[in-house]
């Protein structure tokens, strides 16, 4: 969408409030559009989907994105952790920010615990995007002596531009326990056939495939990215990665293939939390906050 046919969507618009959902936090398309409605005196508010950290700044963008979000009337986020990475970027305190919650199933029913006879199967959801999702740090990870050696499998779903990269990275690597499996629709049929749920991503917001893993009754081994640790207690409902890294990962993994025999339960506790943090009804939980922020003031 060029510039022009982005301030043609606000041309004569009487809405009561304008609402951005960006991609990021530093979406260019918002910053521009903002502007406009801050000289109209017309009200906005923002949710903010993913916070890609350490992006290059100098102090001008900074400032151009401080009014922008300050100018909101409500700004959401999808995790505390997206919230704080923004405050300390912009060096903006968000007194008129709150959480809000993306829709995800809770209402399926966990599958049957798979047997364990021929080993451990952990399944990787997620965008063929390394940058992003991480799957380099697994195949680096996987090829490493010990975990060729333990009856371990790693699956990755989903589709992308880097597959064939990752496949490279496989042959590099020697790697022979990781399988790239495609897009599978059916969530259930992932999760009747994995014991647990593997997430490397170097970011997120709150990752949806993670708390659908939760909902199928898995356990989750993730990077502290995003809202992982608002779902998950180190130890009781999964394991986490407290870096992006290789290392990092490995330390993870290995506490939880060393408690290996706990997983089924700590996925049944895993989904419990989740139905004690999503609303019963995400969707009329954020009409509700829309009227808020429409009447308030």
């Amino acid at each position: 969408m060029s510039v022009s046919n982005e301030l043609e969507l606000l041309h004569g618009t009487k809405a009561d409030l304008v609402i951005f959902s960006v991609g990021y936090q530093l979406c260019p398309k918002f910053l521009r559009m903002s502007k406009v409605l801050r000289e109209r005196k017309q009200a906005y508010a923002v949710v903010v989907q993913l916070v890609i950290e350490g992006l290059p700044m100098n102090d001008g963008m900074t400032e151009a994105y401080a009014q922008a979000y300050a100018g909101a009337k409500q700004v959401w986020f999808v995790s505390e952790q997206n919230r704080q990475a923004t405050e300390r970027e912009l060096g903006l305190a968000f007194n008129h920010a709150s959480l809000v919650h993306n829709p995800v199933d809770t209402a399926t029913e966990v599958p049957a615990y798979p047997s364990t006879e021929n080993g451990w199967s952990l399944a990787m959801v997620g965008a063929l995007s390394p940058h992003h999702k991480g799957q380099d740090l697994v195949i680096e990870l996987m090829g490493r002596p010990k975990w060729r050696e333990r009856p371990l499998h790693v699956s990755f779903f989903g589709q992308g531009g880097s597959r064939a990269t990752l496949e490279r990275l496989v042959r590099l690597h020697g790697v022979h326990n990781v399988t790239f499996r495609g897009h599978v629709p059916e969530k259930a049929a992932i999760w009747s056939t994995h014991h647990a749920a593997l997430f490397a991503s170097r970011m997120e917001g709150r990752s949806l495939a993670l708390q659908e893993a939760m909902a199928h009754g898995r356990m989750v081994i993730s990077t502290d990215v995003g809202g992982a640790r608002d779902l998950i207690t180190d130890g009781v409902e999964g394991h986490l990665v407290y870096a992006p890294s290789v290392d990092a990962l490995d330390d993870a993994l290995e506490r939880a293939w060393q408690a290996r025999d706990q997983w089924a339960a700590m996925g049944l506790r895993a989904r419990d939390r989740l139905l004690g943090w999503v609303p019963s009804d995400p969707l009329g939980y954020f009409a509700n906050a829309v009227s808020r922020t429409a009447t308030d003031g």
